[in-house]
């Protein structure tokens, strides 16, 4: 992984630099600063095979990618700009787009555009090569600065693998990173509207992301009382019969799953000397609405009762 910051330099150099780093990490392009004085930056960089992957942290600004820009560099690739935090306005194919953390948007490199960061910003950006997405999608212009975010099932489900992606990129070897590579372009592609022979062969990523992002959802969400199989199918906008099936084929179901996900997190909580909640107070900020059922299923899970489970791990936090 090779990272950049400005916080070695004085001040007065700190843009100038961050000014160089953009044109070799992304791209040629043209920062505008918006303050004067110092100027706060980092950058942390991954190749993954075909697409490289930029975690940028930086200060309030606009990014131009002008004609004069694209002839002196002249790759053909997609930015997919995911948003961790702050605001961005994209201006590029005749539209302009806002974008709000956990949203990301496509800019190709071969037109002209502008990314206004309103806000001091992070956003980790994927490098795609044209010949790697382009294929995959039916209508390629339709793709450009569209925000997309987790109002649909496909967005839900490519936000949370680019991020699991971004926060593993330092560790993912060689050969798996061809791998991740065709399924970002893949996931990608559905997200934005693959031909159909792209959906015929991405179907399996698609499965199995969609599987882990229920689950990663599921326990997200434990603590919502009211949390049903229905939220969650309206939530990846499948059936509820889909979430059975997809569930099933990890030996499971989903009131299972979330049983499981809100003992576990019970245990966690009861488990943390921290924590000066009664067992009653943390059984009902997890979901739980019946204290019977709860000790019941506790046992069952644990082999003791939430008490014993509780005393059990403090008196070994005491003698270590």
């Amino acid at each position: 992984m090779t990272v950049w910051t400005t916080e070695h330099l004085p001040e007065k150099d700190q843009f100038s630099y961050w000014r160089e780093v953009l044109c070799e990490a992304f791209i040629n392009l043209l920062p505008e600063r918006r303050t004067n004085g110092g100027f706060s930056s980092r950058v942390e960089s991954k190749l993954l095979s075909d697409i490289n992957v930029v975690n940028v942290t930086s200060q309030s600004q606009i990014v131009h990618r002008r004609s004069r820009e694209i002839k002196r560099d002249d790759r053909y690739c997609f930015f997919l700009n995911l948003q961790l935090a702050g605001r961005s306005r994209v201006m590029h194919a005749g539209r302009e787009t806002m974008v709000y953390p956990d949203q990301f948007a496509i800019v190709d490199s071969t037109r002209p555009y502008s990314l206004d960061f309103i806000d001091n910003w992070n956003v980790v950006s994927f490098r795609i090569p044209q010949h790697l997405l382009r294929p995959l999608l039916e209508r390629p212009e339709a793709a450009l600065a569209v925000a997309v975010g987790r109002d649909s099932g496909v967005g839900e489900v490519l936000i949370d693998f680019l991020k699991s992606i971004a926060g593993k990129a330092q560790d993912i070897d060689q050969g798996s990173a061809d791998v991740m590579s065709r399924s970002i372009a893949q996931l990608t592609a559905v997200a934005m509207g693959a031909t159909q022979p792209a959906v015929e062969s991405s179907r399996e990523i698609v499965r199995s992301e969609l599987k882990r992002s229920i689950a990663g959802y599921i326990d997200g969400n434990a603590a919502d009382a009211a949390l049903n199989i229905d939220k969650v199918a309206r939530r990846f906008g499948i059936s509820r019969r889909q979430i059975q099936r997809l569930l099933h084929e990890q030996d499971t179901c989903f009131e299972r799953m979330l049983l499981e996900k809100r003992l576990d997190h019970c245990a966690d909580t009861l488990a943390n000397q921290q924590f000066r909640l009664s067992i009653s107070e943390i059984a009902f900020a997890w979901g739980f609405n019946d204290l019977s059922y709860f000790s019941r299923t506790f046992r069952k899970r644990f082999g003791a009762s939430p008490r014993e489970f509780r005393e059990a791990h403090h008196a070994h936090a005491v003698d270590f």
